[in-house]
């Protein structure tokens, strides 16, 4: 009986280590909030992000929609048009104060770390692809249990409409209300009796002023972030947020304010290499960093480190990698670093080297015989050149096709190239030549 009893006991004790390893944090109103939305810029995908006020276990799932709430149905709108549902789920333990961004089809953690994995859901009232919101107003919720019965956790409305033809004034007590008809779509939506506009839930607007409508907004990191009273405080007042109604032109998320004191100034996990490229190459400079939010990369060309912005030369310039197109060899001993930041703080990267070597003179035309650019079909044609330089070990190689470059044959300086028959077919014989066979891997092209 008694090793029955520890069987059992043995048996009991199995299950409930299995259990507690899947179990998952059960949220409730007020557990996330929402710290940005960008719904209309030509490059970036639409996104948002939140902030996690209270710790969760690994395996928490967490749930997001942009269709619309019928406060008279106490349902989502599913009947109108399509729209999305993710199911996040998070799969390290996460400590209050966590920021997520859910961007296209990927869900990462301040720093650029996976968050968790994404599904989203497909058929019937599910559109399929990424969520997608519209410049004409939309919304996101975030809650727990199923899309049917839902148990929400922090919603965002960014939407505004006024009165009028069966439409109602939208304010922060009910969002669009109870609607019907034309205004019942994927653009509006009531406001759920669990949630409250200013403590756990946001709308972005002013009643009856349609122009007040944002397409984009980020909390911008307004103090105090801590403790959990006073950053609710702070975030649900849309006074600390930024937004603008367009392009969402230096709008990024994550917001990387430092939520209930968790992050550290960022850490720099990767240095840049060293690159050395011949003239007119392109090469790139990339790190990788922890807790970062932001990055700036630097240039360092003898006179001190200054911000690097994006044009014809580089691109990249605000994340983690850096791309040098067409380096010109003024570029030699250029040193490179990146900044990353957070709510926190900067740290720099070590600086690396960029080496240039110049690529070597081509030869240049010095005579051809006939000196005409026309010659009667049969007439022996030649040229000569003035001499490349630069480059180590190199020296001069020529060819020449009578085939618009379907082919070529060596060419030697002085020596007469045949055009007869050539009327009949290209009509043309071209020579090129270039500086050749240098011991370094920088040597020009024909």
């Amino acid at each position: 009986m008694r090793s029955i009893s520890r069987l059992l006991c043995s048996l009991l004790f199995l299950i409930f280590i299995q259990n507690t390893s899947k179990a998952q944090t059960t949220l409730v109103a007020g557990d996330i909030a929402f710290t940005g939305y960008i719904a209309a810029d030509p490059v970036l995908p639409d996104q948002f992000s939140f902030v996690l006020l209270k710790a969760v276990t690994a395996n928490t799932v967490i749930k997001f929609t942009d269709f619309g709430w019928r406060t008279d149905l106490n349902a989502f709108n599913s009947g109108i048009n399509p729209e999305s549902e993710i199911t996040l789920t998070i799969t390290g333990a996460q400590p209050a104060g966590t920021e997520i961004t859910i961007a296209g089809a990927s869900a990462t953690l301040v720093g650029g770390a996976s968050a968790g994995t994404m599904v989203y859901s497909t058929g019937g009232s599910f559109a399929a692809g990424n969520i997608s919101f519209a410049t004409s107003g939309d919304q996101i919720f975030a809650y727990q249990g199923t899309f049917a019965s839902p148990s929400f956790i922090s919603g965002l409305h960014m939407n505004v409409q006024v009165a009028g033809g069966g439409a109602n004034n939208t304010d922060a007590a009910t969002w669009d209300g109870v609607l019907a008809g034309a205004f019942l779509n994927g653009n509006t939506s009531g406001k759920p009796a669990a949630l409250t506009t200013g403590t756990n839930a946001l709308w972005f607007g002013t009643t009856g002023n349609l122009a007040s409508e944002e397409d984009n907004a980020v909390f911008n990191c307004t103090p105090p972030l801590t403790p959990l009273a006073s950053l609710l405080t702070s975030l649900y007042n849309t006074a600390n947020w930024t937004t603008n109604d367009g392009p969402a032109a230096g709008f990024t998320l994550p917001t990387g304010c430092n939520y209930l004191g968790v992050l550290a100034a960022p850490g720099i996990t990767g240095q840049p290499a060293p690159a050395s490229i011949c003239a007119g190459a392109n090469t790139s400079f990339s790190i990788t960093a922890t807790g970062a939010s932001s990055y700036q990369w630097q240039v360092d060309p003898g006179t001190g480190f200054v911000n690097i912005t994006n044009n014809a030369t580089y691109s990249g310039a605000t994340t983690a990698s850096l791309i040098i197109t067409a380096a010109p060899v003024t570029f030699n001993t250029y040193q490179y670093r990146c900044v990353a930041t957070n709510g926190v703080g900067s740290t720099n990267s070590n600086a690396a080297t960029l080496t240039v070597t110049p690529l070597p003179v081509n030869p240049t035309l010095l005579a051809k015989t006939p000196a005409t650019g026309t010659v009667a079909d049969g007439t022996p044609v030649s040229a000569t050149f003035n001499a490349g330089s630069g480059g180590t070990g190199c020296t001069d190689d020529y060819r020449y096709t009578t085939n618009g470059g379907a082919s070529y044959l060596p060419y030697t300086p002085g020596s007469n190239i045949s055009t007869t028959g050539l009327a009949a077919g290209t009509g043309m014989v071209s020579i090129e030549g270039r500086r050749a066979n240098c011991s370094s891997t920088c040597q020009s092209p024909y």
